[in-house]
Protein backbone atom coordinates (compact mmCIF):
# COMPACT_ATOMS: atom_id res chain seq x y z
CA UNK A 1 0.00 0.00 0.00
CA UNK A 2 1.14 3.61 -0.95
CA UNK A 3 1.41 5.84 1.81
CA UNK A 4 0.92 9.14 1.25
CA UNK A 5 1.13 12.85 3.22
CA UNK A 6 -1.96 14.68 2.73
CA UNK A 7 -0.34 17.98 2.68
CA UNK A 8 2.30 16.82 0.23
CA UNK A 9 -0.29 15.23 -2.06
CA UNK A 10 -2.03 18.58 -1.93
CA UNK A 11 0.82 20.75 -2.71
CA UNK A 12 1.33 18.41 -5.78
CA UNK A 13 -2.41 18.81 -7.18
CA UNK A 14 -2.20 22.54 -6.55
CA UNK A 15 0.89 22.54 -9.14
CA UNK A 16 -0.98 20.64 -11.41
CA UNK A 17 -3.87 22.98 -11.07
CA UNK A 18 -1.54 26.09 -12.00
CA UNK A 19 0.15 24.22 -14.71
CA UNK A 20 -3.44 23.85 -15.94
CA UNK A 21 -5.17 27.16 -15.68
CA UNK A 22 -1.96 28.88 -16.97
CA UNK A 23 -1.79 26.47 -20.37
CA UNK A 24 -5.75 27.23 -20.52
CA UNK A 25 -5.66 30.87 -20.05
CA UNK A 26 -2.85 30.91 -23.06
CA UNK A 27 -5.08 29.33 -24.93
CA UNK A 28 -7.77 32.43 -24.62
CA UNK A 29 -10.08 30.81 -21.88
CA UNK A 30 -10.73 33.04 -18.85
CA UNK A 31 -10.26 30.48 -16.13
CA UNK A 32 -11.85 31.33 -12.44
CA UNK A 33 -11.92 29.86 -9.43
CA UNK A 34 -15.41 28.50 -7.93
CA UNK A 35 -17.19 29.58 -4.84
CA UNK A 36 -16.80 27.04 -2.18
CA UNK A 37 -20.36 25.18 -2.63
CA UNK A 38 -19.16 24.81 -6.30
CA UNK A 39 -15.71 23.25 -4.63
CA UNK A 40 -17.60 20.73 -3.29
CA UNK A 41 -19.71 19.61 -5.55
CA UNK A 42 -15.99 19.21 -7.62
CA UNK A 43 -15.64 21.93 -9.54
CA UNK A 44 -11.90 23.70 -9.50
CA UNK A 45 -12.20 26.37 -12.30
CA UNK A 46 -14.92 27.99 -14.56
CA UNK A 47 -13.40 28.13 -18.02
CA UNK A 48 -15.32 30.71 -20.12
CA UNK A 49 -14.50 31.23 -23.98
CA UNK A 50 -16.85 32.35 -26.67
CA UNK A 51 -19.74 33.01 -24.67
CA UNK A 52 -19.47 29.29 -23.63
CA UNK A 53 -19.24 28.47 -19.89
CA UNK A 54 -18.08 24.90 -18.39
CA UNK A 55 -17.28 23.53 -15.05
CA UNK A 56 -13.85 21.96 -14.94
CA UNK A 57 -12.17 19.30 -11.99
CA UNK A 58 -8.40 19.13 -12.79
CA UNK A 59 -6.49 15.98 -11.28
CA UNK A 60 -2.66 15.40 -11.53
CA UNK A 61 -1.12 11.80 -10.89
CA UNK A 62 2.67 12.16 -10.64
CA UNK A 63 2.76 8.52 -10.53
CA UNK A 64 1.82 7.51 -13.78
CA UNK A 65 5.03 8.12 -15.58
CA UNK A 66 6.18 5.53 -13.19
CA UNK A 67 3.60 2.92 -13.55
CA UNK A 68 1.73 4.15 -16.12
CA UNK A 69 -1.43 4.02 -14.92
CA UNK A 70 -3.70 6.92 -13.93
CA UNK A 71 -5.73 6.36 -10.31
CA UNK A 72 -9.45 7.11 -10.23
CA UNK A 73 -10.51 7.51 -6.59
CA UNK A 74 -13.78 5.83 -6.06
CA UNK A 75 -13.51 5.95 -2.19
CA UNK A 76 -12.10 9.35 -0.39
CA UNK A 77 -12.38 8.26 2.87
CA UNK A 78 -12.36 4.54 4.46
CA UNK A 79 -12.85 5.76 7.58
CA UNK A 80 -15.86 7.97 7.08
CA UNK A 81 -17.47 6.07 3.86
CA UNK A 82 -16.98 9.19 2.12
CA UNK A 83 -17.01 8.68 -2.25
CA UNK A 84 -14.23 9.51 -4.26
CA UNK A 85 -14.41 12.22 -6.97
CA UNK A 86 -15.02 9.60 -9.74
CA UNK A 87 -18.78 9.14 -7.85
CA UNK A 88 -19.12 12.70 -6.58
CA UNK A 89 -17.49 14.93 -9.32
CA UNK A 90 -20.91 17.04 -11.18
CA UNK A 91 -17.99 18.73 -13.51
CA UNK A 92 -18.93 19.39 -17.24
CA UNK A 93 -15.39 18.79 -17.69
CA UNK A 94 -12.27 16.48 -15.99
CA UNK A 95 -8.94 17.77 -17.00
CA UNK A 96 -6.52 14.71 -16.23
CA UNK A 97 -2.76 15.70 -15.81
CA UNK A 98 -0.35 13.15 -16.21
CA UNK A 99 3.28 14.54 -14.81
CA UNK A 100 6.38 13.97 -17.08
CA UNK A 101 4.76 11.03 -19.28
CA UNK A 102 4.92 12.56 -23.13
CA UNK A 103 7.26 10.29 -24.91
CA UNK A 104 8.29 12.91 -27.17
CA UNK A 105 10.18 15.22 -24.94
CA UNK A 106 9.18 14.13 -21.50
CA UNK A 107 6.55 17.06 -21.11
CA UNK A 108 2.96 16.44 -19.22
CA UNK A 109 0.23 15.38 -21.30
CA UNK A 110 -3.41 15.64 -20.39
CA UNK A 111 -6.91 13.90 -20.84
CA UNK A 112 -9.95 15.65 -21.47
CA UNK A 113 -13.25 13.77 -20.67
CA UNK A 114 -16.57 15.09 -20.68
CA UNK A 115 -17.21 15.39 -16.98
CA UNK A 116 -16.65 12.49 -15.07
CA UNK A 117 -19.77 10.18 -15.72
CA UNK A 118 -18.27 9.37 -18.93
CA UNK A 119 -15.18 7.21 -16.52
CA UNK A 120 -17.68 6.67 -13.83
CA UNK A 121 -19.94 4.73 -16.59
CA UNK A 122 -16.73 2.52 -18.11
CA UNK A 123 -15.34 1.45 -14.60
CA UNK A 124 -19.24 -0.03 -13.74
CA UNK A 125 -18.67 -2.21 -17.22
CA UNK A 126 -15.39 -3.65 -15.89
CA UNK A 127 -14.00 -5.37 -18.81
CA UNK A 128 -10.18 -5.11 -19.33
CA UNK A 129 -10.10 -2.35 -16.11
CA UNK A 130 -12.78 -1.34 -13.45
CA UNK A 131 -13.44 -2.14 -10.16
CA UNK A 132 -11.61 -5.52 -9.48
CA UNK A 133 -8.35 -3.21 -10.17
CA UNK A 134 -8.23 -1.68 -6.79
CA UNK A 135 -5.08 0.36 -5.42
CA UNK A 136 -5.51 1.56 -1.74
CA UNK A 137 -3.31 4.83 -0.29
CA UNK A 138 -2.84 5.46 3.14
CA UNK A 139 -2.93 9.22 3.67
CA UNK A 140 -0.89 9.89 7.47
CA UNK A 141 -0.26 12.55 9.68
CA UNK A 142 -2.43 14.66 12.22
CA UNK A 143 -5.70 13.59 11.71
CA UNK A 144 -5.80 12.08 8.29
CA UNK A 145 -4.93 8.33 9.39
CA UNK A 146 -7.40 6.60 6.50
CA UNK A 147 -7.14 5.19 3.44
CA UNK A 148 -8.68 6.31 0.45
CA UNK A 149 -9.61 3.59 -2.77
CA UNK A 150 -9.51 3.51 -6.67
CA UNK A 151 -9.41 2.06 -9.46
CA UNK A 152 -6.10 1.95 -11.23
CA UNK A 153 -6.35 1.75 -15.18
CA UNK A 154 -3.28 1.57 -17.77
CA UNK A 155 -3.31 4.93 -19.83
CA UNK A 156 -2.82 2.59 -22.75
CA UNK A 157 -6.52 1.94 -22.05
CA UNK A 158 -7.34 5.68 -21.70
CA UNK A 159 -5.52 5.90 -25.21
CA UNK A 160 -7.92 3.04 -26.70
CA UNK A 161 -11.00 4.11 -25.55
CA UNK A 162 -10.75 7.83 -25.61
CA UNK A 163 -8.27 8.13 -28.69
CA UNK A 164 -8.75 12.15 -28.86
CA UNK A 165 -8.89 12.75 -25.71
CA UNK A 166 -5.17 13.23 -25.07
CA UNK A 167 -3.24 16.16 -24.95
CA UNK A 168 0.36 17.80 -24.52
CA UNK A 169 1.43 20.68 -22.60
CA UNK A 170 4.90 21.26 -24.12
CA UNK A 171 8.25 21.77 -22.18
CA UNK A 172 6.11 21.40 -18.54
CA UNK A 173 7.23 19.01 -16.41
CA UNK A 174 5.74 19.75 -12.45
CA UNK A 175 8.83 19.48 -9.68
CA UNK A 176 7.91 16.81 -7.00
Amino acid sequence: MTIHEFPTSLDRGKKGEAVLEAHFTDLGWTVEKPTREEDHLGIDRWHTKDGERYSVQYKTDYETKVYGNVFLESVSNDRTGTKGWLWTCKADWLFLLMNGVSETDGSSDYFVFPGVTTLANRCRKGGTWGLNKIRASRNKGPGYNYCSHGIIVPVKDLDLFYPKARRTIPGVVIPD
